[in-house]
């Protein structure tokens, strides 16, 4: 069986400020990724979701516990070079891709990160045009990145890592400054890369719907790991994620505040269009339409 990309296991992180006081980020946090996984990290703002993040790619250490991440140990003992292959396989996008746009042309930006491998002009060349088709932005490979909107900005981003050609992308709240049409598209890209790539990816986001599309959800509150399991699994106890902090999916909002005044369902439908379906299989239950079917639906 093959070992996974990530593990941790009783992970801790402390900050220590400037007054000598000190906060702790991670509190004992357990768990593994296996490569091709597609997760999704919440956690209301401060809970150490981008320390989990700085810490698989090696821009902090662990102050305790053990992390793996692509076969290296992260500790503050490791190299330049050990460092340096971590981020060759742990590629990440920010929530501000001004932060990594670094060239005056979007081709010369997304060869940035292979010409510093050192590789072949040739393979430089294949690489960029290859991220740039992958995220729908090889017509715009001449342009200026600061004439682009802002979700043309984040595909460049995410071209720059793919050009690395790492085996997993963190996506650290990259959604967050994009209008709801902006976030679909960053999200149409996401899944691409792990459906069609087999990239692993772990996509800290604040969206509750974004959430859904994921295989496994991964809840941090005040640096520990409070939830951990698929997204029905995690997103079916409304209660448990309020007392955290976080809301539902708003299909499944919806759901549970029709629970709550006593209609009863047999699923946990968590989708908006799963939601609209028990909806509407409602809808036609009460008015005698619903085709022998509300037996599946209620649960009676």
């Amino acid at each position: 069986m093959a070992e996974p990309f990530i593990t941790a296991k009783d992970l801790t992180y402390t900050y220590s400020g400037d007054d000598g006081e000190s906060t702790t980020a991670l509190r004992g946090v357990s768990f593994t990724v296996s490569a091709g996984e597609y997760i999704a990290v919440l956690g209301h703002n401060g809970s150490g979701k981008s320390t989990l993040a700085k810490l698989l790619n090696g821009i902090l250490t662990p102050g305790g516990g053990t992390l793996t991440v692509s076969g290296h140990k992260m500790t503050s003992e490791m190299t330049d070079e050990e460092i340096f292959a971590v981020r060759r396989d742990v590629g990440m996008v920010f929530q501000n891709p001004d932060n990594q746009l670094v060239a005056t042309i979007v081709e010369e930006d997304v060869a940035f990160g292979p010409e510093n491998l050192g590789l072949p002009r040739e393979e430089i060349r294949r690489r960029v045009d290859d991220a740039l088709k992958a995220v729908g932005m090889y017509e715009y490979r001449n342009s200026q990145p600061h004439r682009l909107s802002g979700v043309q900005k984040q595909r460049v981003a995410i071209a720059g890592v793919l050009a690395m050609m790492p085996k997993c992308i963190i996506f650290d709240e990259s959604t967050a400054m994009l209008d709801p049409r902006g976030r679909a598209d960053v999200m149409n890209t996401v899944r691409k890369l792990n459906r069609d790539f087999g990239m692993t990816v772990l996509h800290i986001t604040h969206y509750m719907d974004e959430a859904v599309q994921a295989n496994r959800v991964l809840v941090i509150s005040d640096g520990i790991l409070s939830a951990d399991g698929t997204p029905k699994e995690v997103f079916s106890d409304v209660e448990a994620l309020r007392r955290v902090g976080l809301d539902a999916p708003q299909g499944r909002e919806l759901m549970h505040a029709l629970e709550s005044d006593g209609i009863r369902f047999s699923d946990k439908p968590i989708s908006a269009e799963e939601c609209a379906a028990c909806i509407l299989a409602r809808y036609q239950h009460a008015n005698g339409i619903c085709g022998g079917k509300e037996k599946e639906v209620f649960g009676k």
